[in-house]
């Protein structure tokens, strides 16, 4: 991709680089004084280059991939994964017996350690909408949250080494819906290298099912939606 931008006299970090000027990939250690406090001002210390060159050939993390997984009840996930995007979030839809929900978040920009928030959402390019089957779609609003990933690290932090804050729409899940979650990552990985399906089974035995929240009963009828004005 570097030659194909023509990136031909690369170098080893962004700092000295001599493409540096027409790369619109490098990251400028000098232009944010937290990254110079963090990573620069300690390089003789650590030896860790914050600013490699992202088109290094020993660079082997995927930048965008594709997974299929499929549940005991039958449930299918499809999974996209951009690492390079034109823009920082993700997409979400559900699809059920009743029609199809989907959510759009939109996130700010983030570089480790130059001082913003992490996943902060934008308002603008955010939203949730709901496409009730052979029904007229509607959106619905949306919760303003303060803080990093759209105001959900507070709450999770809470409930791992704080006081859980009520958790009206069950999302907290235990640690063997977490080790359930890492493993998906890990049969994707073992897929890609492979060539052929994963099961989970096969990785790790004896890792019992998580205690799934209650869900509500899906024959009671849906609530009326609050539309945006």
């Amino acid at each position: 991709m570097a030659e194909r931008l023509g990136l031909s006299n690369r170098g080893e970090r962004c700092w000295d680089c001599a493409e540096k000027e027409r790369c619109t990939f490098k990251l400028d250690l000098a232009g944010n004084q937290k990254l110079q406090n963090l990573y620069r001002n300690h390089e003789e210390h650590d030896g860790y280059f914050r600013d490699r060159c992202i088109f290094a050939p020993d660079i082997d993390i995927e930048d965008s991939m594709n997974v299929l997984v499929h549940y005991r009840n039958q449930v299918k996930l499809n999974y996209s994964l951009h690492v390079f995007s034109a823009w920082e979030g993700y997409q979400i839809a559900f699809h059920g017996t009743k029609g199809r929900i989907e959510h759009k978040c939109n996130e700010t920009v983030y570089i480790s350690g130059d001082g913003s928030v992490q996943g902060e959402l934008k308002k603008e390019g955010t939203h949730t909408r709901v496409f009730p089957l052979r029904e007229t779609p509607y959106e619905v609003d949306l919760w303003e949250a303060k803080g990093g990933h759209g105001g959900g690290d507070d709450p999770l932090l809470n409930d791992l080494f704080g006081e859980p804050t009520e958790d009206p729409y069950l999302r907290a899940a235990d640690h063997r819906s977490g080790a359930y979650s890492i493993l998906c990552g890990i049969a994707g990985n073992a897929s890609m290298a492979s060539g052929r399906s994963i099961r989970i089974d096969d990785l790790v035995s004896g890792l019992s099912e998580p205690d799934y929240p209650p869900m509500p009963d899906p024959t009671a009828p849906l609530p009326m939606p609050r539309q945006i004005k």
